[in-house]
């Protein structure tokens, strides 16, 4: 459970340690303390490290547990061994229940050559949207069958917050009224919830901004328009939808643990009565890989299969605050009162018992954080779907413990244990999976609190943790990488899905505020999920030559040499093998492979990015829709998913519809092609036609005074025209003899695919085609010999020409 010992920069290495060596060090382990504090306490039937604990779940698992700390070790590496029967049977049942689903549940939203994506927006981006490239790998076989990446830019629009509002308000404008109505009465019970939510419902109706420094309410990730559109859509018995809520109700389609010792798996429904819990304590101390050193601190109903040894973070992340979410959601999905009493009771229970969580040098933040983040939406989902249940007192009573008990935790690690550069821990590499979920737990909070500082914060790491945690594959760190991959996918895939799940939910929670988070780093996260989607995907149809370029299996990898265990380093990106009993460095493996080691797909944001990504955007991610199709319903695991429920297709109905022109280009477009800039200004035209005269039958129409942009073009200008009445300028020099040849404007794409411009005042279209005069001379060629004798006329008839090639225009 600590995902952070080689991934995130935790615990630096210290001289007390007995064994904590330069290995150590590079591993990143979670509790920096000596290693006589670290075993006291557990309970193992074997204090001694099992002879084999280098199969591929213990190394995922245990491989952040220091080597000296044995009866830690000890108590990872047996609940994680190998049990090939009911691993097999587990991978079976979860196989065939995501081919049930597969096959039961219909996404037309993931075909992306004949779905409702298969084209993108219109975006005008020759117009009046500035055009921005998101660069994605695309993955394809070679002649010898061998996959190979090649990064490929895509087009996407730049989006402010105010065209975000825009686009959102028009959309929900042209929604049927009954989703209007619930959007209303969601922002309405927020508004009474929330003094500052109270701009929120003329906000998401009109498109005007919220008062300053107010946040949209209810901001969870899924915010108003998702909730309205959900309730809508099941109201309209829309079967995907229905089929996201039955799986939230039943967990007909989750998978279930059946790899470890216990066996043991939190509730995979959402259970309306007969809970169990809450299993709020006084006390929470979690060590290392979620360890809880004093089962007398567990919860006395905690559930009996379950595992002793992790009781505090099962108690609080993987039951209450998972059942928290889930019951707020299962009630906005239902109306069933059942469901929002089990989400207040847990929310309620935590706020008033516990009074001190730990361990801030071993899990505590990263525990803290996953709760905090979960705990905070619900409560933001309960407090504007059930506010004569949920008060505002409530909240701000969850609010109080929260900072009081949960934030400690989390601030330290941040701002003290792993801070870059002023933190006492020096590594290099230090943002991963732990950084993305104090972010998403900052953001959450921030706006459940009205807090902008808290969520400023989290906004602030959100930043520089996607920056950082995606530096493979870019500038420096390209050698040997593919765009997409994070600081930990080189450790396992299973951590790693953690830290896309956590800023996936970040970024739509920003989204719910008109902020465009998902274009940061330069839209880095859709690279991300195109790169995990294809490891997955290779990974279920098992077959290693689908694989990115470079990287193997674990099956693949060699073993370690008798008596050593791989460790995988944050700071080197490499693996090495150590010694079991005194802990030296055995060998480094330098055979130049990747190994995807705890390939397991997760519902960590990849309906979300799909919906923002595809769906908003128009991007083709064909990777991510082709393992949505294998899991089309998510589910909630520790505190990410239910995206399917939320989110799917919600684009087609609360974004596509807002991207009209008269929306995103008010007050008309000017046309916007590279190398040319505009400004206003009088085209010269003769007296006769600023007069007003028609043209000669037959000639092309030539526009009389009109405000035209000037054309700035290398090695042309067009000026402006002196006033009427004013004397006429003096001759211009006489310019230097040039042998070039004459400027000519260039356009990238033929006449054909040129833009028509709009014009305030013009309607255009495209020109008729040329008919030809008596010897083949056509009308236009004869209108160019009539201008022969007027150079004035010919050359702006010329200029405007060239800049639209072919367009035809008239005047209205």
């Amino acid at each position: 459970m600590c995902s952070s010992a080689a991934s995130s920069g935790r615990g630096p290495a210290r001289g007390l340690a007995l064994f904590l060596l330069a290995a150590a060090a590079a591993l990143l382990v979670c509790a920096p303390r000596p290693a006589a504090a670290i075993g006291r306490g557990y309970a193992s039937g074997n204090k001694d490290l099992p002879e084999v604990c280098s199969s591929e779940w213990q190394i995922v698992m245990c491989a952040d547990v220091p080597l000296n700390a044995t009866a830690e070790l000890a108590a990872c590496c047996s609940e994680h061994a190998p049990r090939p029967v009911t691993a097999a049977a587990a991978v079976a049942g979860a196989k065939a229940e995501a081919d049930t689903a597969a096959r039961l549940v219909k996404r037309p939203d993931l075909d992306l050559a004949r779905g409702p994506y298969s084209q993108p927006p219109d975006w005008f981006f020759w117009h009046c949207i500035k055009k921005l490239e998101a660069r994605v790998p695309s993955f394809r076989r070679d002649g010898d069958g061998e996959t190979q990446a090649e990064v490929l830019p895509q087009p996407v629009p730049e989006l402010t917050p105010d065209l975000i509002r825009q686009i959102k308000a028009r959309a929900l404008s042209s929604a049927p009224p009954e989703q209007r109505d619930l959007l209303a009465s969601l922002t309405a019970n927020a508004t009474r919830a929330s003094a500052a939510a109270a701009p929120a419902a003329r906000r998401l109706l009109s498109g005007a901004p919220p008062a300053p420094r107010a946040f949209a309410h209810p901001g969870g990730y899924a915010g108003a328009a998702e909730l309205a559109a959900l309730q809508h859509r099941l109201q309209s018995g829309e079967a995907l939808q229905a089929a996201a809520r039955d799986n939230l109700l039943t967990g007909r389609w989750v998978p279930r643990n059946g790899g470890s010792r216990s066996r043991w798996s939190a509730p995979a429904g959402t259970p309306a009565e007969d809970y169990g819990g809450p299993y709020a304590t006084e006390v929470v101390r979690v060590d290392i890989g979620g360890l809880t050193n004093n089962r007398s601190l567990c919860h006395p109903n905690y559930p009996a299969g379950a595992d002793q040894l992790r009781c505090g973070h099962v108690s609080f992340v993987e039951l209450d605050s998972a059942q928290a979410y889930k019951a707020a959601a299962a009630y906005a999905a239902t109306r069933d009162e059942r469901y929002a009493a089990l989400a207040a009771r847990i929310l309620n229970a935590w706020a008033t018992t516990n009074k001190e969580f730990g361990l801030a040098r071993a899990n505590g933040p990263l525990e803290a954080a996953w709760g905090c983040a979960a705990m905070a939406r619900a409560a933001e989902l309960l407090r504007a779907t059930w506010p004569e249940g949920y008060t505002a007192a409530d909240a701000d009573t969850f609010v109080s413990w929260a900072k009081r008990v949960l934030l400690p935790n989390v601030n330290y690690f941040v701002d003290e244990l792993s801070a870059y550069p002023s933190g006492f821990d020096k590594t290099k590499l230090m943002y991963g999976n732990w950084h993305a979920s104090c972010a998403d737990c900052y953001v959450a909070l921030g706006v459940l609190a009205d807090d902008r500082a808290l969520y400023n914060k989290g906004r602030d790491l959100y930043r520089t943790t996607l920056d950082s945690f995606f530096k493979w594959g870019r500038g420096d760190y390209a050698a040997n990488r593919t765009l997409g991959e994070a600081t930990e996918t080189l450790r396992d895939i299973y951590h790693t899905l953690f830290g896309i799940g956590s800023l996936m939910q970040a970024a739509e929670t920003a989204w719910a505020q008109d902020e465009d988070a998902y274009s940061e780093s330069d839209h880095i996260l859709a690279a991300a999920l195109e790169t995990h989607a294809r490891i997955i995907n290779a990974h279920l149809d098992k077959d290693e030559s689908e694989l990115p370029p470079g990287f193997r299996f674990f099956e693949s990898m060699p073993p370690p040499p008798k008596g050593c265990t791989w460790r995988w380093s944050v700071g080197t990106q490499k693996w090495a093998s150590y010694n079991t009993t005194d802990g030296k460095k055995c060998t480094d493996l330098e055979d130049g492979l990747k190994y995807a080691l705890g390939i397991k797909y997760l519902p960590t944001g990849f309906e979300l990015g799909f919906n923002h990504f595809v769906g908003r955007l128009g991007m083709q991610l064909p990777e991510t829709a082709r393992l949505l199709a294998r899991y089309p319903v998510d589910w909630f695991e520790f505190t990410w998913g239910l995206g399917t429920l939320t989110h799917a297709d919600t684009a087609r109905v609360l974004w596509r519809p807002g991207v009209r022109e008269d929306n995103i280009c008010p007050g008309g477009r000017a046309p916007l092609l590279p190398g040319v800039s505009l400004q206003a200004v009088l085209v010269p035209l003769p007296a006769h036609l600023r007069a007003g005269k028609s043209p000669a039958p037959g000639a092309v129409p030539v526009l009389p005074a009109l405000q035209l942009p000037p054309i700035h073009v290398p090695g042309i200008s067009v000026a402006a025209p002196a006033p009427r009445g004013a004397p006429p300028p003096g001759p211009a020099p006489a310019p230097a003899p040039s042998k070039a040849p004459p400027p000519r404007l260039a356009f990238p794409l033929p006449a054909s695919k040129l833009p028509v411009p709009q014009l305030p005042g013009l309607v255009s279209r495209r020109p008729p085609p040329v008919k030809l005069g008596r010897g083949g001379a056509s009308s236009a060629q004869a209108q160019a010999g009539r201008d022969a004798g007027r150079p004035e006329m010919a050359r702006a008839k010329q200029v405007w020409s060239n800049l639209v090639s072919s367009l035809f225009i008239r005047h209205v």
